[in-house]
């Protein structure tokens, strides 16, 4: 699994205005597994502008999603959770507000005006408020938390939205549409359905659902989902019922946790 480091880089002078673009020269120590101790390398030339336009232009929503995760986990140590909300509520606030400052004078007063390349961010933030990160009491048992934390560090960019909004497929279109499995593509992975808003709203009580959550896949299946479609997902009979393997963990209460986990094959 690929890991991801978030750097915050500020310049002390002024660039000249004749500069289209900047040199970053990053030195990296570590120590292989095998105890040699190495540095690599890395170096990257960047466009840079004087237009704010541009910037916002240019960004990138799961990139600014994954900074903020960064700097979430950096700061909460030092600060409540309900600080690191307001903060966080504040950053999104900030960002809107310098686009319609600087790129949108001409739009009418009260509308909202949300940059193209960071249209989500506000429902990205609200996924982030609701995380299992900034949850507090006794709601994320502190192991769960711990990992959360550790996992968020080094989280690639790539499973960032999905960490913060969940995913919902539609697997029961898959049988209407006559493709049993999903169309296979070419390096083997299985093509779902676009994913619908997660929304309880979005769930029919005919119909079977993939939740991914980039830590867990979830089945949700309808109360009165048609047994052909049973059959063609999970391979059952009229007779058979689901049985989806349970993993329980105890904790120091009384009380015990179960977690669910994908099976790896439905027994009748």
């Amino acid at each position: 699994t690929p890991l991801v480091f978030a750097v915050r880089i500020e310049h002390e002078e002024d660039i000249p205005r004749d500069r289209d673009e900047v040199g970053i020269q990053v030195a990296l120590l570590y120590t292989t597994w095998t105890g040699e101790r190495r540095i690599r390398i890395h170096n990257l030339s960047l466009p840079v502008t004087t237009s704010i336009a541009s910037v916002f232009r240019s960004s990138d929503l799961d990139s600014v999603i994954n900074v903020s995760l960064k700097q979430i986990v950096h700061h909460l140590p030092g600060t409540t959770i309900a600080e690191t909300r307001h903060s966080l509520v504040q950053a999104c606030v900030d960002i809107l507000y310098t686009y319609r400052k600087h790129c949108a004078t001409t739009s009418r007063p009260g509308q909202l005006i949300l940059p193209e390349s960071q249209k989500l961010l506000p429902l990205f933030t609200l996924g982030l408020l609701k995380h299992a990160l900034l949850r507090g009491g006794d709601v994320v048992p502190p192991d769960e938390l711990v990992f959360l934390l550790h996992y968020a560090m080094s989280m690639p960019v790539s499973v960032t939205s999905t960490f913060v909004y969940p995913r919902l497929y539609e697997l029961h279109t898959l049988v209407e549409s006559g493709s049993r499995g999903g169309t296979v593509d070419e390096a083997g992975r299985i093509a779902l359905p676009a994913p619908k808003m997660t929304s309880a709203g979005e769930i029919d009580a005919k119909g079977v659902y993939l939740l991914d959550n980039a830590l867990h896949l979830t089945f949700f299946v309808g109360s009165e989902c048609p047994a052909e479609v049973k059959q063609a997902i999970f391979g059952l009979e009229e007779h058979q019922h689901l049985d989806f393997p349970q993993h329980t963990i105890n904790r120091k209460s009384t009380r015990r946790r179960k977690r669910h986990w994908l099976p790896r094959q439905v027994c009748g």
